[in-house]
């Protein structure tokens, strides 16, 4: 179980939800970003979240977690 645990904070970036609290969610189960004009992410198993990061914010934690993870 401790390989479980270490891959799923591994694989995390944090979020704000709209009602301000703050959330870590797996960056490679996130399906689509929208931003209409909210912005929400809808994961590979449908679920969706509304969140105050923008689109391109959203894109940029992610491609910042994936630099980090690549050039380690």
């Amino acid at each position: 179980m401790r390989g479980r645990e270490t891959y799923l904070i591994f694989n995390m970036i944090e979020i704000h939800k709209l009602n301000g609290q703050v959330a870590l969610i797996n960056d490679e189960r996130i399906n689509l970003i929208e931003s209409k004009p909210d912005t929400f992410i809808t994961f590979d198993n449908g679920d969706t979240l509304f969140i105050k990061e923008s689109l391109s914010d959203i894109k940029e934690k992610i491609m910042s977690y994936k630099k980090e993870i690549f050039t380690k």
